[in-house]
């Protein structure tokens, strides 16, 4: 569910993101793995921003969106 929050969030904010399946992409995993410390998704970067899960404060912050 959250990560279709996320999608929902970038999109509704004009952001491109690219998006990879952990599921079908082993090498996806490993590099989310190795990035975030967690084996769940979505894991979203922005520049040296690591979020993991939906957090709306935190992608805003880190996309420097002024909604609060």
């Amino acid at each position: 569910m959250s990560c279709l929050e996320v999608k929902e969030f970038l999109s509704q904010h004009n952001f491109e993101f690219k998006e990879y399946n952990i599921i079908e992409d082993r090498n996806a995993f490993e590099e989310m793995w190795l990035i975030s410390g967690q084996k769940a998704a979505p894991v979203t970067t922005v520049n040296d921003s690591v979020i993991v899960g939906f957090k709306k404060d935190m992608l805003s912050e880190a996309l420097e969106l002024n909604i609060f």
